[in-house]
């Protein structure tokens, strides 16, 4: 690795950078085609962008950042607004396309996909070997910090964030600067004005009431006018969110900028060789980065939006939280105001609830012996140990639930789509058990049940004879606790050949209501005396769909580790009230009808005690540094979290192997089929009617897999939207 300074012999602004770091500034042409000479000379280069937001639909890049070797970081400023000399993007994106599009070059970032997106926004691709820092942290720990800076603490020096400290002090410094520059702009404006006021002045402005006002009264009535009137001059832009990169001086930006690079292509070094060197994790890496290339092009892609359907969507929203608010109302009995937590857990005591739960305020109150008001939770845990008891407390949680769908996806979409109404969720890969995550909205929290929200994805307007193709595992999970435990009985819901069982009739049968599979089946079918409008109806038919989903909580619940109390949540209502020590004896009984399993979970614990982490399948580790601590429960949570890991994690790498299987099949046949969106276990697609016949090996590479039990994707489409979807 070549530490010497490239010698470039145009003059440039340098910085001296920790580790014999050498930062510089290219601001002319003269220096920037004298830099491609060495540029077009390396094989591996770190690249990073700076930019004017975090959102790269709405913001843009001002910079962008290239280094190799320790001893040459180079910073393009490009949309700066400083005034400050810079480079046009216009006059270096064809030399640098040549060097981001050569595959013979290996590109290092730290969180690829998001310097992607600003690139391309740029018209700068990015092809051959990507590797990404992120990822490389993740597999070796999958605990650790992911922040470029506070890694670089950690593992190259106290000072690594030293650029960081000027920058945050200058935005500061500039945020206080433009407020105080907006305090004396409107004093200027107000004190033009007085002593007199122009009648023409008045005229344009009736609403200004000075009438029976002192001259103070009248300066502060025009000073809050004029603050309202200049809300969107760049004065007024004035939090420290608001100081963009895009606003900070080069002398600033530009080592803080180049450091970035030096860090990432220090901590590539030293974490590849680590996952090299490791062929599980060397596998995982290659598939990861396969999927970041994937995910990259899906987050560009987005999902078709209608908006206007969302915006007929608010009023109805807005009704039902009216009546659930009045209903709330009339049943505890007087008005409060919901948005309050302290409004709430009055209203609660009042009405007769028994709150135990304190705030973490008032718990840290009571611990340093200081004196106060005693204030209680009205977290959604509360309510749920409450509402079956209570059903206005179940209405309070239902309210909140629909407060959070309106902000956040009825209201929210809109403000996220670009202008073609495609919305961009980010995909994050890197959680702990290996699951993918979303944001900017999470999809993946979108309701099922209630498909109101999902009927405003549609497809594509400008594109013809498409359709919604949704392919999703079934009861993956299940079906991966049967091949780790290697139970009978669940094997034998899950055979090679035939119909199997279904696993939450087994358990509803054996487990909750102590009858046999056939005789469940039997009263599954009876619905004598059924009534619509009964709350609860005590059919037989109901009756078992009631238990039946006890079982299917209880199923899962073994899973994720979930106690008696947390099941009780789940399953108790007012009308069919079930206690946590009926949850506690199912349970038990689980673990009677399911020996394989409870023998696999005390192998599992035992496992870890000894060694302190798992490795599932796929060669993904889950370190598990509670299961070591002195504290009890923090054992038993490791406990918890290592058994859903195994599960888990195996059912994420599953995923996420289809997934990039799916992607080359669909591009080596160069189809118009393209993955669109990732939810929980199921893959969404814009699929071409004209291509539907390579749905059948789609299928098949989703199932190719080589466990005790045969894995199974269902195949759904709609013609028009997610909401629609209907089995094929």
């Amino acid at each position: 690795m070549a530490t010497s300074v490239t010698k470039i012999a145009t003059p440039m602004v340098e910085y001296d950078g920790i580790k014999g770091g050498k930062y510089f500034c290219i601001q002319t042409m003269l220096q920037f085609r004298e830099f491609m000479v060495e540029l077009r000379k390396q094989k591996v280069l770190a690249v990073d962008t700076e930019t004017s937001g975090l959102d790269w639909v709405q913001a843009d890049a001002c910079g962008i950042v290239i280094g190799w070797g320790v001893a040459n970081n180079y910073y393009l400023p490009i949309d700066h607004k400083g005034g400050e000399k810079q480079l046009d993007i216009e006059n270096i994106r064809a030399d640098l396309s040549e060097v981001f599009e050569d595959e013979t070059v290996s590109k290092i970032f730290w969180n690829a996909k998001f310097d992607q997106h600003f690139l391309r926004k740029l018209g700068l691709e990015i092809r051959g070997v990507i590797h990404d820092g992120v990822v490389l942290v993740h597999l070796m720990d999958e605990n650790s910090e992911k922040g470029l800076k506070p890694l670089s603490n950690k593992h190259l020096g106290k000072d690594a964030d030293k650029w960081e400290g000027a920058l945050k002090a200058w935005r500061v410094a500039e945020s206080s600067r433009r407020r105080k520059s907006l305090t004396q702009l409107i004093k200027d404006d107000v004190d033009d004005k007085f002593p007199e006021l122009e009648a023409e002045y008045m005229e344009d402005r009736p609403f200004l009431k000075f009438s029976g006002l002192t001259k103070a009264q009248q300066k502060a009535q025009l000073k809050k006018w004029l603050r309202e009137k200049l809300k969107d001059h760049p004065l007024s832009k004035n939090k420290l969110d608001d100081i963009s990169y895009d606003y900070v001086p080069l002398e600033i930006i530009a080592p803080y900028a180049c450091a970035d690079v030096h860090y990432t292509w220090l901590l590539y070094k030293r974490f590849l060789i680590q996952v090299a060197g490791h062929n599980d994790l060397k596998n995982l890496y290659i598939n990861e980065m396969s999927l970041s290339a994937l995910l990259f092009e899906v987050e560009h892609a987005g999902l078709q939006i209608d908006e206007l359907y969302l915006k007929r969507l608010e009023p109805d929203f807005a009704k039902q939280i009216r009546h659930l608010e009045q209903d709330i109302y009339k049943d505890v009995g007087f008005e409060f105001n919901l948005e309050s937590t302290n409004d709430l857990a009055h209203a609660l005591k009042k009405a007769g609830c028994k709150l135990n739960k304190m705030t973490k305020k008032s718990k840290d109150m009571i611990k340093n012996g200081e004196k106060g008001e005693i204030k209680y939770s009205v977290d959604n845990d509360v309510l749920e140990s409450l509402a079956a008891k209570y059903p206005f407390a179940f209405k309070i949680m239902e309210y909140r639930k629909l407060k959070k769908l309106m902000g956040t996806y009825v209201i929210n979409i809109r403000n996220l789509t670009d202008e073609n109404g495609f919305l961009h969720p980010t995909f994050n890969a890197n959680v702990s058990t290996g699951r993918m995550s979303s944001r900017e909205p999470n999809v993946q929290n979108i309701p099922g049940r209630d498909t109101s929200i999902r009927r405003a994805f549609i497809l594509p307007k400008d594109e013809e004879d498409l359709v919604f193709v949704f392919i999703d595992y079934s009861q993956v999970e299940l079906r991966l606790t049967a091949h780790h435990s290697m139970d009978p009985a669940l094997l034998q819901c899950y055979p090679r050949a035939g119909k199997g069982i279904d696993v939450h009739s087994l358990t509803c049968a054996e487990v909750v209501m102590g009858i046999t599979y056939d005789e469940l089946l039997e009263m599954k079918e009876d619905d004598t005396g059924h009534d619509d409008n009964a709350n609860p109806c005590n059919c037989r038919m109901c009756f078992v769909k009631f238990k039946r989903n006890i079982a299917k909580r209880v199923n899962f619940g073994i899973i994720y580790g979930a106690q008696e109390g947390a099941i009780q949540k789940q399953v108790s209502t007012p009308a069919r009230p079930v206690s946590e020590s009926e949850c506690k004896e199912y349970i038990d009984k689980y673990f009677d009808k399911y020996v394989g399993v409870k023998n696999w979970i005390a192998t599992t614990k035992r496992f870890m005690r000894k060694h302190g982490y798992l490795q599932n399948t796929f060669g993904r580790y889950r370190r598990l540094p509670g299961i070591k601590a002195k504290e009890k429960w923090q054992q038993e949570r490791a406990e918890r979290q290592g058994t859903n890991f195994l599960i888990q994690g195996d059912a994420a790498d599953l995923f996420k192997t289809a997934c990039v299987r799916v992607d080359n099949f669909l591009k080596e046949r160069n189809t118009r089929t393209r993955i669109v969106n990732f939810v929980h276990d199921e893959i969404q697609f814009y699929w071409a009617r004209e291509e539907l016949h390579l749905l059948k090996e789609v299928k098949a590479l989703m199932e190719d897999f080589d466990f005790a039990v045969p894995i199974i994707a269902e195949v759904s489409w709609s013609p028009t939207d997610w909401a629609t979807k209907k089995d094929i």
